[in-house]
C-alpha cells in the first residue's frame, strides 16, 4: 500500500502547524520539515535555522497530521478486509511511501492511531498486520524497486484523473467535479467525507439537486449529502464510515421551513455531531416543536420561582404568590408533557401485535433505569394487561419504596389502573433472584420472564448457569453532547418479539445462547437528547409537588 506524502503536506496546515518556512518550497521538501519537526530537536530549510523553540511549538500538531492518517488507514484496511472471502483472508498490509520514512511519526500512525481504530471500530479486522517495506527490504533492491515502482504508478493514476477529469467536467469547476468524483468512485473510508452525512430519498434529477442546495445552504461545508432510494442503504453508506446520519423524511421541505425550525434544526445537529455511526431521522415530529418548546419555558419558569423562594429576603407574601404561580404552572406542565407524548408516540411507541406476540402468558420486568430512559415505559402495561401478562415495575434506585414508586408511576403520566402493576424491590438481589422471585410469584417458568434493563445495570458475572435465567434486553446507550443517553424507545415491543420467538427485530443483537440480548434501535429521531431531557425534567417537577 502506496502511502502519497501529498496527504501529509496537505493536512499539516489544518492541524496549525507552521508550514511558513517551506510555504514556496515542493511536497518532497514540506514532508522532510514535517518529519524533521518530530524527529529532529532543531534543523535547517536551506540556510534558515528551525529552532527548538519552533520545533516543541509544532510537534503535536505535526503527530496530529500521522494520527489523522493513521484513522484513513485502518478504515481502507477495514474496507478491503471485506472485498477478500474467508478462505482467502487479508493478513498483512506492506506500507510504502517517504512519509512512513520517519520512525516517530510513523509510530504515531500505526500505533498511536490506525491500530487503535482497527481494535475499537473494525475488531474483525484488527488481526491484519501493518508492516513497513523499507524494514522488509533490508537492502533489498528488488523490494526497494517494487516500493518505488508502486509509487511511481500513484503518481501516473493521479495524473490519468487530472485528464478524466477535464475531460468530463465542462463548465464545472475542478473542485466540484473532484468532489463528485471522489463521493461517486472511491470506495468506503477513503474520501475526505464530512463529520456529518445527510441522506435524502431521490425523487427526480431536477428536485434532488434544488434539496441538495437546500441543506448545503442550511449546513454549508459541514456535511456529505447523498441521494438514496431507502434508509436501509443510507444506514449501510453511512455506518461504513462510522458517520452521524441523518435521514431526512420524504414529508420534510427543506427549501420551505421557517427560519426559526432551521435555527432548531442546527441546534440538534451540533449535539449529535460527534455521535458517530449513529442513523438519526428527521421527519414532522422532530420539526414541529412548539409544544416540548413551550413545555421547557415553563419548566424553566418555575426553575426560576424555586430559586426565587429560597432567598433569604423574601417576603411571606412573595414566597405564597410564587408557590401559587408554580400550582398554576404545574397544571399546565401535566398538560403538555401528555400532549407531547401523543405528539410523539408514532415514532417512539410502535403498537404492539397482541395477538401475535402476547399470545402465551409471560412476565415483564422493567427497571427504574429503563423507565427513566423510556417516555413510554408505563404506557404499554395496560395494552397487555388481561391477556395473562404480569408487568413488573422494579425499583430500588433513587425510588425506595412501593408509595414512592407509585408516585413516580402516576407522575410519568400513567392514567391506568395502578392495581394491574406488580411491584419489586431489587435491593440486595441478583438477576438470577429477580427472575426466580418474579416467576415464583405469578407461578410462570423462569423463561416466560423477560426484563429489560440499562446495560450493565445487573452484574451477570456470578450466574451460575451457562445461560442466563429468563430473557434480558439490555439497552445501549449512546453519547450525544457528552451525555450518556439510553435509548430506551420501542424497547418494550422489542422484549416481547424476543420473547415471542422473533429474532429477526431490528435494533436487537442476538443473545440466544446466552439469554441476554443488546438493543440499540437503528434509527434515533434527531432531538432524542432534547425530547428526552424535556420529559425527565417534566416527570422531576410532578413528583416534586405530588
Amino acid at each position: 500500500m502506496y502511502l502519497s506524502q501529498q496527504g501529509i503536506s496537505r493536512r499539516a496546515a489544518f492541524h496549525g502547524v507552521d508550514m511558513s518556512p517551506v510555504a514556496n518550497e515542493g511536497r518532497a521538501v514540506q514532508l522532510e520539515f514535517i518529519r524533521n519537526l518530530i524527529d529532529k530537536d532543531h534543523f535547517k530549510v536551506g540556510d534558515t535555522e528551525i529552532t527548538s523553540e519552533f520545533v516543541i511549538a509544532n510537534r503535536a500538531n505535526a503527530i496530529k497530521v500521522y494520527q489523522e492518517l493513521g484513522l484513513y488507514l485502518a478504515t481502507l484496511i477495514a474496507v478491503l478486509d471485506d472485498c477478500y472471502d474467508d478462505e482467502n483472508r487479508l493478513d498483512s498490509v506492506i506500507l510504502t511511501g517517504r512519509c512512513v520514512e520517519t520512525e516517530a511519526g510513523t509510530q504515531a500512525m500505526i500505533e498511536g492511531s490506525a491500530r487503535k481504530v482497527l481494535n475499537k471500530w473494525y475488531p474483525e479486522s484488527s488481526r491484519i498486520g501493518m508492516h513497513l517495506a523499507s524494514d522488509l527490504a533490508q537492502g533489498n533492491r528488488t523490494i526497494n524497486a517494487f516500493a518505488q515502482a508502486l509509487g511511481a504508478a500513484y503518481l501516473g493514476n493521479q495524473a490519468l484523473r487530472e485528464r478524466h477529469l477535464a475531460a468530463v467536467t465542462g463548465q464545472a469547476t475542478r473542485q466540484e467535479a473532484a468532489a463528485e468524483y471522489d463521493v461517486k468512485s472511491f470506495p468506503a473510508g477513503t474520501g475526505d467525507y464530512k463529520e456529518v452525512v445527510v441522506g435524502i430519498p431521490g425523487v427526480s434529477a431536477e428536485e434532488d439537486a434544488k434539496n441538495i442546495a437546500a441543506v448545503k445552504e442550511l449546513l454549508g461545508d459541514t456535511a456529505t449529502v447523498k441521494i438514496v432510494s431507502d434508509a436501509g442503504s443510507f444506514e449501510q453508506y453511512a455506518k461504513a464510515r462510522t458517520l452521524t446520519g441523518i435521514m431526512i423524511d420524504p414529508s420534510i421541505n427543506m427549501r420551505a421551513m421557517p427560519a426559526e425550525e432551521k435555527e432548531a434544526l442546527l441546534r440538534d445537529i451540533n449535539l449529535i455531531r460527534d455521535t458517530k455511526g449513529v442513523i438519526f431521522t428527521l421527519n414532522e415530529i422532530s420539526v414541529k416543536t412548539k409544544t416540548r418548546d413551550e413545555l421547557v419555558g415553563i419548566l424553566k419558569a418555575i426553575a426560576a420561582n424555586l430559586e426565587r423562594m429560597k432567598a433569604e429576603n423574601i417576603d411571606e407574601a412573595m414566597k405564597l404568590a410564587l408557590q401559587k404561580e408554580n400550582s398554576n404552572y404545574l397544571a399546565k406542565v401535566r398538560a403538555l408533557a401528555d400532549q407531547r407524548k401523543a405528539e410523539i408516540a408514532p415514532v417512539y411507541n410502535e403498537g404492539i401485535d397482541t395477538v401475535r406476540y402476547c399470545a402465551a402468558p409471560r412476565a415483564i420486568g422493567t427497571t427504574e433505569g429503563t423507565a427513566k430512559h423510556d417516555q413510554f415505559a408505563f404506557d404499554n402495561f395496560d395494552t397487555t394487561a388481561g391477556k395473562g401478562f404480569f408487568n413488573y415495575f422494579i425499583f430500588g434506585d433513587t425510588v425506595k419504596t412501593r408509595d414512592e414508586a407509585v408516585r413516580y408511576i402516576q407522575a410519568c403520566g400513567y392514567k391506568g389502573d395502578i392495581n394491574r402493576i406488580k411491584f419489586i424491590d431489587k435491593t440486595g438481589l441478583t438477576y438470577e433472584q429477580l427472575v426466580a422471585r418474579i416467576a415464583a410469584e405469578t407461578g410462570l417458568r423462569a423463561e416466560d420472564v423477560g426484563i429489560r434493563a440499562l446495560e450493565g445495570e445487573f452484574d451477570l458475572s456470578q450466574i451460575s448457569t451457562e445461560k442466563i435465567p429468563g430473557t434480558l434486553l439490555e439497552i445501549s446507550s449512546v453519547t450525544i453532547n457528552g451525555h450518556k443517553i439510553y435509548a430506551a424507545m420501542n424497547s418494550y415491543q422489542a422484549l416481547l418479539k424476543v420473547m415471542a420467538g422473533d429474532l429477526d427485530v431490528p435494533g436487537v443483537l442476538d443473545g440466544t445462547l446466552k439469554g441476554a440480548f443488546k438493543y440499540l434501535p437503528r434509527t434515533l429521531p434527531i432531538d432524542y437528547g432534547r425530547e428526552l431531557e424535556a420529559y425527565q425534567n417534566a416527570v422531576a417537577q410532578l413528583l416534586s409537588a405530588a
